[in-house]
């Protein structure tokens, strides 16, 4: 009986560990439209769930993960401007972190130019890293892969997996 109850308190402890590990209060989409005849614009934009936010771009070095968007691979696109929150963020003095910071909360548009240098559908793979919190609790920084080609306008990160 003793490695039964042993046992059941092992497996509640997986399930409640899985699934906290795989909760995550943001989700991604990526989409892009045409500027002028050789420029596109791509939109990487979060809906974070309420209470929890994301935190900015470029934030100083000691604090929160701030938001990156990598680009590994560019096919017949370059980039043309650096990407760019298309919303003013949160600031505010963290004093767990000793620092100003920004956030981001609900939902977040990040925007960034490229120049087609080709007339053939464009590539354009890369990640997003991002750290969650809501105020009690922060997730592990998360890295959302992503694998964009012209001929589709927008991409869920979330259902494509």
């Amino acid at each position: 009986m003793k490695h039964l109850w042993g046992f059941v308190l092992f497996f509640l402890c997986g399930v409640f560990t899985s699934q906290s590990e795989s909760f995550n209060p943001v989700q991604w989409k990526i989409a892009w439209d045409s500027v002028g005849e050789n420029e596109v614009e791509i939109f990487f934009t979060a809906k974070i769930e309420k209470g929890w936010h994301i935190y900015g771009m470029n934030l100083p070095q000691g604090g929160p993960v701030s938001t990156d968007f990598t680009f590994h691979t560019l096919k017949n696109i370059k980039q043309e401007k650096t990407v760019f929150p298309l919303s003013s963020p949160i600031i505010f003095y963290d004093s767990i972190f000793g620092m100003e910071i920004s956030t981001f909360s609900n939902k977040v548009s990040f925007s960034a130019l490229f120049e087609r240098t080709s007339k053939e559908d464009f590539l354009l793979e890369g990640e997003i890293i991002y750290m969650a919190c809501d105020g009690q609790h922060c997730l592990a920084p998360q890295r959302e892969k992503y694998n964009m080609i012209s001929v589709h306008r927008e991409y869920d990160l979330h259902e494509r997996g």
